[in-house]
């Protein structure tokens, strides 16, 4: 694991939500549900691992905001 990855899964939130979407694809919605953090915190925080490579937006989705369907990348 290279430092760029080790902080990037540094962040308790980040690790939830990677394993929640590896369980099968979810909404910015129900990640905020099933981990209890805010809209807001979990879009940014996928949206991190979205960039990293770890997550991508579902193609299907067509959606944006908390209707984002995201799945393992």
């Amino acid at each position: 694991m290279t430092t760029k990855e080790a902080k990037l899964l540094s962040n308790p939130l980040r690790v939830q939500i990677f394993g929640a979407i590896a369980a099968g694809a979810m909404t910015t919605k129900e990640l905020s549900r099933q981990i209890g953090a805010s809209l807001a915190a979990v879009g940014y925080h996928a949206g991190v691992l979205c960039r990293a490579g770890y997550v991508r937006v579902a193609p299907a989705s067509g959606e944006s905001g908390a209707n984002t369907l995201y799945e393992v990348g």
